[in-house]
């Protein structure tokens, strides 16, 4: 099931419609725009790190081998970018 990879994308996913929220607010390459994508994207990347965190902790998830760090989307089949992959194998596909 890869669940690093599903969060990783619901997050970038809901993340972009927040951003294209505050675009049509102030306005394409505005200054007020630039500072709200600057804050938006802080607070996104910050709360999806402690999200894997928490759940590399509990050895759910475990580092993916291709490198990625987060930042977005990457072909890796495994993590999509999200620099995760299941740490054991199948627990999460169904049955």
């Amino acid at each position: 099931m890869a669940i690093g990879k599903i969060v990783f994308a619901a997050h970038l996913g809901l993340m972009k419609r927040i951003l294209r929220l505050g675009e049509f607010k102030f306005g394409e390459n505005t200054a007020g725009y630039r500072y709200y994508r600057e804050e938006v994207m802080g607070a996104s990347h910050e709360t999806i790190r402690g999200i894997f965190q928490k759940l590399e902790g509990e050895k759910v998830i475990e580092r993916c081998e291709c490198g990625a760090d987060g930042s977005g989307w990457t072909k890796c089949p495994v993590c999509g970018g999200s620099g995760f992959k299941d740490a054991i194998k199948g627990v999460f596909d169904k049955e």
